[in-house]
């Protein structure tokens, strides 16, 4: 009966003391990122012709910020204060989720933000990366070089050299139709008198081509005589950069009018040529030299409002 008892005071505090045992639930994550070329063409038994990587690049930045913690990162918070080995892992971590988010195999001129903040009562230390760069996705690749260039070339390279990917982005900017109208002044040469106001207005439907209306004044705006005008309908060939400066030759009819504004009487042709460059974003400054069959020749300059 003794012995009984003594087995049941040893078994159970042990029973007591293995149900309070601590159960530790664990998981581990790895993320690794590798760009090194795992054969090169100067090791490899067999010779392989390069080849060449064609990229497609995004034309902006694009932008993100990742959180960790230096028990992410397998830091002590003493530790991660003085490690560079601990932001290097960081940004790696923040470049690998970076590319997986945009869907891309390379980041081009990566740039990182590390900030690094943290509470003195806590163990650990908290660091944000942020990472901007320009995406890019492999295209196509291709393999360019003969096989005896290639044996030429690879007899040059150093050992241990990295072949190198490049590709060419161009970049072609659709041009977008737009309005343009301003006012200015005029000079004929026949009248010999200053037209003032006169107003003009173009669509831009493409870069090389537009169409135009000009109101000219051929008598001096502040005579008593009547004051004889020009409505100018006309086709422009334009020789403009990108920029929209640059000459241009115009063409039309020219509606002339010598009581009202609009009281036509009769038409005749207009021919001429001119410049525009562009000031500021949506102003542009004309000059034109027209020659109407109506009123003879006459040199006008404005200014124009561009809504684009």
């Amino acid at each position: 009966m003794k012995k009984s008892f003594y087995f049941l005071l040893f078994a159970v505090p042990m029973l007591i003391l293995q149900s309070c045992a601590v159960s530790e639930n664990w998981r581990i994550n790895e993320k690794s990122a590798t760009r090194d070329l795992q054969g090169r063409g100067s090791d490899a038994s067999v010779l392989v012709k390069p080849v060449m990587a064609e990229l497609e690049i995004a034309n902006i930045r694009k932008e993100s910020t990742y959180l960790f913690t230096s028990d992410t990162l397998n830091m002590s918070k003493s530790k991660i204060s003085f490690s560079s080995e601990a932001k290097e892992t960081a940004k790696s971590f923040a470049l690998f989720q970076f590319m997986k988010d945009n869907n891309c195999d390379y980041v081009l001129d990566p740039l990182y933000h590390i900030t690094r903040s943290g509470n003195s009562n806590s163990a650990t230390e908290d660091i944000s990366i942020t990472i901007s760069g320009y995406t890019a996705k492999y295209k196509s690749f291709s393999q360019p070089d003969t096989l005896p260039r290639s044996i030429f070339e690879s007899q040059r390279m150093n050992r241990g050299t990295v072949l190198i990917a490049s590709s060419k982005f161009t970049k072609k900017e659709a041009f977008e139709p737009f309005f343009a109208a301003g006012l200015g002044l005029n000079l004929g040469f026949d009248a010999g008198a200053l037209g003032l106001p006169d107003l003009h207005a173009r669509y831009y439907a493409k870069r090389y081509f537009s169409i135009g209306y000009d109101f000219l004044n051929m008598k001096d705006y502040y005579s008593s005589e009547i004051k004889s005008k020009d409505h100018i309908l006309s086709a422009n060939i334009n020789l403009y950069n990108k920029g929209l400066n640059g000459i241009h030759f115009t063409g039309g009819l020219a509606l002339p009018t010598y009581d009202g504004i609009f009281d036509i009487d009769g038409f005749g042709f207009a021919f001429g040529a001119g410049g525009q460059f562009v000031i500021a974003d949506k102003i542009a400054l004309r000059a034109d030299y027209r020659l109407s069959t109506n009123f003879g020749g006459s040199f006008g300059i404005g200014a124009s409002y561009c809504f684009h």
